[in-house]
């Protein structure tokens, strides 16, 4: 659990970063989200 945290944490700070926020505006909950449902997609996308 403290890893996934961490790694999602990580990744909200970065995009923080890239867009000219702070990391501390980013909320955890929504990015969370965000990215469960992007490996659900990538889980359901035909391999090439």
């Amino acid at each position: 659990m403290l890893l996934a945290y961490n790694i999602i944490r990580r990744e909200a700070s970065q995009a923080a970063v890239a867009f000219g926020r702070s990391p501390s505006d980013i909320r955890f909950k929504p990015v969370a989200h965000y990215i469960a449902v992007q490996l659900i997609v990538m889980a359901a996308a035909n391999p090439i």
